[in-house]
């Protein structure tokens, strides 16, 4: 199963969710580009659960700048998670989020993890966390790499994650992900169904 994603009408065309690089020309845009994937996975998982459906890209701006004003973004690792969670909480009162860290994860957990959330309409917020071997991923129909990052999870099939970042649909082996999750990685889930 697959969760309906958010899409946002941009004036230089339709993207899946936000971009961070997209809100360089704004109130705090460069602190935006550089370390707002966390902001951008949170936004876009609020709007995805309210079923937006599609939004214009200055109501999508607008919501993103507003919730960057109530953040505290620091340039070296984005948002806390635990921020991310209180947010979450407070603009989707019928669900409860909470961050799971890696320590905390196996294999098995974060599959099911997985499986449980998209059965329940609502998307995964993972945390690469900091790694130096780089998780492998595919967008675009080519093979990329990533370090540190946050993405959205919208679906798994057999070992298969579909995934959303920088305005893009994205797919990576949930093996590899725990294999190269980062110390300070984990998974915001929903633990309401």
């Amino acid at each position: 199963m697959e969760i309906e994603f958010i899409k946002v009408l941009n004036p230089w065309g339709e993207s899946f969710g936000g971009n961070q690089s997209s809100f360089v020309n704004y109130n705090r845009g460069r602190l935006i580009k550089k370390c707002g994937c966390g902001l951008i996975a949170l936004c876009d998982t609020i709007l995805s659960v309210k079923k937006q459906g599609v939004i214009q890209w200055i109501e999508y701006k607008d919501f993103v700048c507003e919730k960057a004003r109530a953040l505290s973004l620091s340039d070296i690792f984005g948002i806390r998670p635990k921020k991310i969670v209180k947010i979450l909480n407070n603009a989707l009162p019928d669900y409860a989020f909470r961050f799971i860290p890696k320590r905390k994860l196996t294999a098995e957990s974060l599959r099911n993890y997985f499986e449980k959330s998209t059965e329940t309409g609502v998307p995964v917020i993972v945390r690469i966390g900091e790694n130096r071997k780089k998780l492998s991923y595919k967008m675009d129909g080519s093979e990329r790499k990533m370090r540190w990052h946050y993405i959205t999870v919208t679906g798994i099939k057999n070992d298969k994650l579909t995934f959303f970042s920088w305005g893009r649909k994205g797919e990576m082996l949930c093996s590899e992900l725990y294999r190269f999750f980062g110390i300070t990685g984990g998974i915001i889930i929903n633990e309401k169904n």
